[in-house]
């Protein structure tokens, strides 16, 4: 087990290793994020959305980091939703242009 202060290449390891012997649970897709402060470390197993469910996901600034573990089961409906707001937020960025 890393102590406090392991430097961060050691801890990007430490996860990996630990990530790798749980490869028969997620074969899929593997992820690790590091810092000083934090180590997060994931395996997946693709069902759905296979191509886009890469993590840790990182908001669009950088500033979080999560690893989301289950599945979004109203996920189609969600999805309208959000794309419908959208289509509503573009056509109030066309109507405030000068």
């Amino acid at each position: 087990m890393p102590r406090a202060h392991t430097s961060v290449d050691v801890l990007r390891a430490y996860v990996g290793n630990m990530i790798n012997r749980l490869v028969h649970r997620g074969p899929d897709d593997a992820g690790v994020h590091v810092t000083a402060d934090i180590a997060l470390g994931m395996r997946r197993l693709a069902i759905i959305d296979v191509a886009h469910g890469r993590q840790p996901m990182h908001s669009d600034d950088g500033s979080l980091v999560l690893v989301f573990n289950g599945e979004i089961y109203n996920h189609r409906r969600l999805r309208a939703e959000l794309a419908s707001r959208e289509q509503e937020l573009a056509r109030i960025r066309r109507t405030l242009r000068p």
